[in-house]
């Protein structure tokens, strides 16, 4: 967010919720974890705006994905290191040959510029001008207007039964979330929840407890879980399968 940098109208903070508000939409529970977490068990690591990426962390990610996980990170990551020290050879530097581009020149957006993309999204603060680098290296999205329009705008790149994903504009929660749900099916991660239930209520699981939350402003039947109705804003709990509220 400094003034140093190629915009100073990004913002971190909101980026992140945007993607564990998706999260919440496509009924998937994640955890926000500090960089230096281990990643086993995990079956995707969302890694959004990863400016700077230690050595070591780029290892670690390179060896999630390689053992099977499947990553997902975004514009203005893999710059520098924990000196802050750009990584050469272009962008994303530390993660350029793992996701299988490269970016020549970033096009950040100024206040109320857009750029459409064929999946029907909506990108703005930022594009990329993105070559491929691998020819495994999937396109699920491109652009449709301004300047990159042609280019690749959402990549995947498969990595024996694992990938890594590049999003290279701010979608918002709205244009994420249909992504997220796309990327988590080929990754063949499904909704905690039945879909009557999907981006209405919240599951929280601690232990043998399971808390489901309303997170609409209207009643919810449980009926489809074997649970009562759920107030607007409410919350019940459960005890290995036993209802408590």
């Amino acid at each position: 967010e400094q003034d140093s940098h190629p915009t100073d109208r990004l913002r971190y903070r909101q980026e992140a919720l945007d993607w564990y508000t998706a999260f919440l939409n496509v009924g998937v529970r994640a955890d926000v974890v500090p960089v230096a977490t281990p990643l086993d068990g995990y079956d995707v690591v969302i890694a959004p705006v990863l400016h700077v990426v230690p050595a070591v962390t780029a290892t670690q990610l390179r060896d999630f994905v390689e053992g099977g996980g499947h990553l997902v990170t975004t514009y203005f990551s893999g710059i520098v290191d924990e000196h802050d020290h750009v990584w050469l050879g272009g962008y994303p530097g530390a993660l350029a040959a793992l996701l299988g581009l490269r970016i020549e020149e970033f096009g950040p957006l100024l206040d109320g510029e857009t750029a459409d993309l064929d999946n029907g999204a909506t990108g703005t603060l930022w594009t990329d001008r993105i070559e491929v680098t691998d020819p495994a290296t999937e396109i699920l999205a491109s652009y449709k207007t301004g300047e990159q329009a042609g280019r690749a705008a959402v990549t995947r790149r498969p990595v024996g039964t694992g990938s890594a994903a590049y999003v290279s504009t701010r979608l918002g929660r709205d244009g994420l979330t249909p992504l997220l749900a796309q990327l988590l099916d080929r990754a063949g991660l499904t909704a905690d929840l039945p879909a009557d239930l999907t981006g209405r209520v919240e599951l929280a699981v601690r232990g043998d407890f399971r808390f489901l939350i309303n997170r609409t402003d209207h009643p919810v039947d449980l009926a489809p879980v074997g649970g009562p109705e759920l107030a607007p804003r409410g919350v019940a709990v459960t005890e290995g399968g036993r209802w408590l509220s």
